[in-house]
């Protein structure tokens, strides 16, 4: 196979590629919205992972000569719209753990600011205390 039908081959292969990490991404949306058991997360976490390390095995993305460029803009917009799925996906599950982190708060009588640990994973302070009743 030439340089330049290799590089075809592989925008094909990356246009898939993409289309199926978007299918997962929609599927992910789908869990979060419905509050999907852990295990599914996980499992659709390890097929993302998965097919993001065969989008890389394809590199580099170098263009050679003969390289059609409106495949490139449409990769290139495959990913764009990859990265915008994924940050909406991030927001979701931000403001699901937010909501469970609140009602938690809630249940036991915890300062929200008292979280053991920060959304970004950081431990936090303990200077709240938990409110009891005899």
């Amino acid at each position: 196979m030439n340089d330049g039908a290799a590089a075809s081959e592989r925008l094909r292969e990356a246009r898939e590629l993409t289309r199926a990490l978007a299918d997962a991404l929609e599927r992910e949306r789908a869990l979060i919205a419905a509050h999907g058991a852990p295990e599914a997360f996980e499992t659709l976490a390890e097929e993302k992972l998965g097919l993001l390390g065969r989008l890389e095995a394809l590199g580099p993305w170098d263009r050679g000569a003969g390289d059609d460029s409106r495949e490139w803009a449409a990769l290139r917009a495959s990913l764009e719209d990859l990265h915008r799925l994924n940050e909406r996906n991030g927001i979701a599950i931000a403001r699901v753990l937010g909501a469970l982190r609140d009602e938690l708060a809630l249940l036991t009588g915890q300062d929200r600011s008292a979280e053991t640990y920060q959304p970004g994973g950081a431990q936090s302070g303990s200077g709240g205390r938990m409110h009891t009743r005899a």
